[in-house]
């Protein structure tokens, strides 16, 4: 489990950067995929 631990870490310390390419990507995905919950919810 130390590998799991090593990247929830990484991806919390990406998280507190807000100047990183990978912010607009971050948010298109949670936003599809938040829209794929809903659209199986409803």
């Amino acid at each position: 489990m130390q590998n799991a631990s090593t990247l929830e870490f990484v991806e919390l310390e990406e998280m507190s950067v807000p100047d990183d390419g990978w912010d607009w990507f971050r948010g298109f995905s949670y936003g599809v995929a938040l829209g794929l919950i809903v659209l199986s919810a409803t």
